[in-house]
């Protein structure tokens, strides 16, 4: 099913608007699309730029105050692990989380594909289509078992 609607998608670009392709880059059936490993090439024929699909896991508290803890969005093609975190961090509004990428990096593990940033660039460790990044808080809540004195 996902496959015919892909194609009929595909062959109806033309008359979509900037819009309409921002709103079906948010939609279920795009993340579909990403989770299927199915080709979003229609999305870089349309926009007449090489741009990459990423893909952001965010875990933790973080994860539960929004809608979903996986984010999907697209880049233009040479962009840095410090483009996507400022896209987190302004169009997910987490400007009081985290108030700059530097804030970010600090108080997070970010794994880039499983492995940890710090082991690469760091922020400026460049991104291709497809890619994960992972964002791990380093500081949260915990329980504890024992009753107030």
């Amino acid at each position: 099913m996902v496959c015919a609607v892909h194609m009929e998608l595909y062959e109806d670009l033309n008359l979509w608007g900037e819009t309409s392709l921002n709103i079906f880059l948010r939609s279920t059936l795009f993340i579909q699309f990403i989770q299927s490993g199915k080709s979003v090439d229609f999305i870089k024929l349309y926009r007449g730029v090489s741009v990459m699909i990423i893909r952001i896991n965010l875990r933790g508290p973080i994860a539960r105050n929004l809608d979903s803890g996986e984010i999907f969005f697209e880049l233009k093609q040479d962009s840095r692990i410090r483009d996507a975190l400022v896209y987190v961090i302004t169009e997910k509004e987490l400007e009081n989380v985290w108030g700059s990428v530097e804030e970010m990096n600090q108080e997070t593990m970010i794994l880039h594909n499983e492995v940890d940033i710090s082991l690469l660039e760091g922020l400026d460790t460049p991104l291709s289509d497809k890619d994960t990044l992972t964002i791990l808080p380093l500081i949260h809540g915990g329980h504890t078992n024992s009753a107030p004195a």
